[in-house]
């Protein structure tokens, strides 16, 4: 994730991002806690739960590389207008 955060990329792409794994995670949370293959019932809730867990880990770590980035270019910014007025 480090890797997509060093290529700069704009905040359309983190939103898309945002929202591919929020939507992830809306789609796993309706999914069926059981699963029943055969005479075998499949208990999926760790699956599901960490899949959850993970998903918004991920959207909650992109924020933070896009607020990181967006102080980058703020403070970036301020310096080019000081310089400017001077």
């Amino acid at each position: 994730m480090e890797g997509f955060a060093n290529k700069n990329p704009s905040v359309t792409i983190y939103d898309d991002k945002m929202g591919f794994y929020t939507q992830i995670a809306a789609r796993v949370a309706e999914m069926p806690m059981y699963r029943v293959e055969g005479c075998i019932r499949i208990c999926m809730r760790p699956l599901l739960t960490a899949i959850c867990r993970h998903s918004r880990e991920w959207v909650v770590k992109l924020g933070q590389f896009l607020a990181a980035s967006t102080k980058d270019l703020n403070s970036e910014f301020d310096r080019r207008v000081s310089v400017a007025w001077q």
